[in-house]
């Protein structure tokens, strides 16, 4: 015996899947003192696997200079660093990576920022924000630090 459709709906609404969080997020600046060019130190586990080839972004307070020289990225472990450039609007630095091999769920990822100069003014700053991204900038994982 055969099938018959009775009934169908061809329009049923999809569902918007969020963003894992990053594990012990910590960004660490080396120098604190109002005014000074500083390197910041970037560490986090991935929630997610990124693949080989992935992006990160940092974003800081507006209070920050992202081309205090030019904004670059130092490297270490297993990324080779692409491309990095600074958004024009708002304090935000994307790094672009290719890994020697596959980033999977639970690996630590760091590197360093150079050329941030920290606010002129001394007191509290904060919150720092950090996400990874799929090449074509669909959000993976994400933290406010």
């Amino acid at each position: 015996s055969g099938r018959v459709l009775m009934d169908q709906n061809s329009t049923v609404p999809g569902v918007e899947i969020t963003p894992g969080e990053l594990i012990s997020p910590i960004l660490s600046l080396r120098n604190i003192v109002a005014g000074a060019v500083s390197t910041v130190a970037v560490k986090f586990t991935t929630r997610n696997a990124l693949g080989s080839d992935f992006r990160v972004a940092v974003t800081f307070p507006s209070s920050f200079e992202l081309s205090a020289g030019s904004a670059t990225v130092a490297y270490s472990g297993k990324l080779s660093y692409r491309s990095v450039f600074a958004h024009t609007t708002g304090s935000t630095v994307i790094s672009e990576w290719s890994a020697l091999s596959s980033i999977s769920s639970n690996d630590v990822i760091e590197f360093t920022l150079t050329n941030v100069r920290v606010p002129r003014i001394s007191g509290p700053v904060g919150p720092f924000g950090i996400a990874t991204y799929t090449t074509a900038s669909r959000t993976i994982d994400v933290s406010s630090t």
